[in-house]
């Protein structure tokens, strides 16, 4: 029996365009002697949450990135052009420093501090690879608070993942400062972690300076 492989991005009976291009054939194609089998880039009803939510860029990157360049002949700046299509951000600093570059990232908790009622908490970029950075506060009480700094070659920043925990935005971090202070309106003492990249997804080869328990201090 012959065999054909349809890649394309939902399950069956899932998408209208994919019925009219190609499913409608499946049963006078089996008919004939065809086994037909569908390979979808979004498999399970998991992956339909992830595709059509908030954020979760880098599937989408991928959905998009198969559908304009299938079959043809693409290269490295062809795909940071559909991912900045996709998350509306400028990428080409990306690429430079993770593929033209050995550098590498690091970011640290330098100090914190109260002042005036208020915690003050300077970050240092001890790396040479800029990147946006997420800070989570977790208080004594349980709450969370998220920081998120974008970085200045980006011209853009990346929407809020959680909507239940409370996120402040910072103006871009520029890359000739090798500090950046965030600031909480609650004092030090109600503080019980602070850290850096609290999904550790950030490449960051010294993880351990990215975390500070303070669940001590009164």
């Amino acid at each position: 029996m012959k065999k054909i492989l349809f890649i394309a991005s939902h399950r069956k009976d899932r998408a209208p365009n994919q019925r009219f291009r190609f499913e409608q054939y499946f049963d006078y194609l089996e008919k004939h002697g065809f086994q037909c089998t569908l390979s979808p880039l979004i498999a399970t009803p998991d992956e339909d949450k992830t595709f059509y939510s908030r954020g979760n860029y880098l599937k989408k990157v991928m959905l998009e990135y198969y559908r304009l360049w299938r079959f043809k002949h693409p290269n490295a700046n062809d795909f940071i052009r559909v991912a900045e299509k996709v998350s509306d951000m400028k990428l080409d600093w990306y690429r430079e420093y993770w593929i033209s570059s050995t550098k590498t990232i690091d970011y640290s908790i330098d100090s914190l501090w109260e002042e005036g009622g208020k915690t003050k908490i300077r970050i240092r970029r001890v790396g040479d690879i800029p990147m946006p950075i997420d800070f989570q506060l977790t208080f004594k009480d349980g709450s969370k608070e998220l920081h998120y700094i974008p970085m200045y070659l980006m011209f853009g920043a990346k929407p809020a993942e959680d909507a239940s925990i409370s996120r402040k935005v910072y103006d871009p971090w520029k890359w000739p400062h090798t500090t950046y202070i965030i600031e909480s309106t609650h004092k030090l003492g109600d503080i019980s972690i602070g850290e850096i990249d609290p999904s550790q997804r950030l490449a960051d080869i010294q993880r351990k300076d990215n975390k500070i328990n303070l669940s001590g201090i009164k």
